[in-house]
C-alpha cells in the first residue's frame, strides 16, 4: 500500500479550490470523486481522468469554449504560470524598492556626514 502526503495533497486541492469548486460527484470512469467544476471555463472536468465532461459549444466568439484548453491540467498549469509570473513580477517590485531604498539612506548618511565634516 502506498503512503499518501496529505499535506502535499490538501495543498495541491486548495490550488484547485482558487479556479472552481469541487464536486461531490463520482467519475464514472475512475470511480474517484474528483469532478470539479472550473469557473474560467464554465465547465465540468474529472481531474483524475483529465477530461471535460462538458464539450464545447462551437461557438468561436464563446468567452469559456473559445480559449479553453484541451485538458483541465493544461489549463491549470497555464492558472499556476501565471501567478508564478505575478510573483516574479512582485519580487522584482520589492528588491528594486528595497535598492531604491538603499540609496536614499546612503545618500542621507552621506549627507550628514557632509554636515558633520563642515561644521568642524
Amino acid at each position: 500500500m502506498q503512503k499518501r502526503n496529505h499535506k502535499f495533497d490538501r495543498k495541491w486541492r486548495k490550488k484547485w479550490e482558487t479556479l472552481g469548486i469541487w464536486l461531490d460527484e463520482e467519475c464514472q470512469q475512475c470511480g474517484e470523486k474528483k469532478h470539479f467544476y472550473y469557473a474560467k471555463y464554465d465547465s465540468v472536468c474529472c481531474v483524475g481522468c483529465d477530461i471535460w465532461l462538458d464539450g464545447k459549444c462551437g461557438d468561436p466568439n464563446c468567452p469559456f469554449c473559445a480559449k479553453r484548453p484541451e485538458k483541465p491540467s493544461e489549463a491549470f498549469f497555464l492558472e499556476s504560470s501565471m501567478e508564478k509570473e505575478w510573483r516574479r513580477d512582485n519580487y522584482r517590485h520589492k528588491t528594486s524598492g528595497e535598492a531604491k531604498h538603499m540609496r536614499r539612506r546612503e545618500r542621507y548618511h552621506q549627507i550628514l556626514e557632509d554636515r558633520n565634516q563642515r561644521d568642524m
